[in-house]
């Protein structure tokens, strides 16, 4: 690789310092990243190769590859979210959008948690019902909706001429 004009090499120095900074959110081992106008200064004399980030200027993202940090790698850059199961995909999102568009820099990273439940306890005295609405017949709202729709269906209506024993099914014809 050559030298990159200072424009590219400013572009791509931003965008690896929000990379390298989001990598050292996530993993801790990694290096804290330079500043912007000295990773910009070393790519435009040709420097490709970053505590193991390795760039090209003519590729989009130009960040290629991660040898210390291969997961957030494909997290962040390829957006392969499922690279870092312990962690919320949301959070990741947000992380990635930071170092795609220069968004706002979310929270710091932490492992993902259970939500905590209050403890509840159960009630001293059962909830009751003082008197049923108006004009609902708890009493008989089985025995009303067996009459009207079927004795153990809802599809067949009653009929008592079909319940007698001694008539025979109609004949084939």
């Amino acid at each position: 690789m050559g030298k990159v004009n200072a424009d590219t090499a400013a572009k791509i120095g931003d965008f690896l310092f929000r990379y390298m900074r989001t990598r050292h959110r996530f993993m801790e081992r990694a290096e804290h990243p330079l500043p912007v106008s000295q990773l910009a200064s070393l790519i435009a004399r040709g420097n490709q190769g970053f505590d193991e980030i390795y760039i090209e200027p003519e590729a989009n993202p130009p960040v290629v590859l991660d040898g210390k940090a291969y997961d957030v790698f494909e997290a962040i850059i390829r957006k392969h979210y499922s690279a870092m199961p312990g962690w919320d995909r949301l959070l990741l999102a947000a992380w990635r959008n930071y170092v795609f568009s220069d968004g706002p820099m979310p929270r710091k990273p932490g492992p993902r948690r259970a939500a905590k439940v209050a403890s509840v306890e159960p009630p001293n005295t059962l909830a009751t019902v003082d008197c049923p609405p108006d004009g609902l017949d708890i009493e008989n709202a089985r025995s009303a909706w067996m009459n009207t729709r079927g004795h153990s269906s809802n599809t067949t209506p009653r009929n008592s001429d079909n319940l007698r024993s001694d008539t025979k099914p109609p004949a084939a014809s």
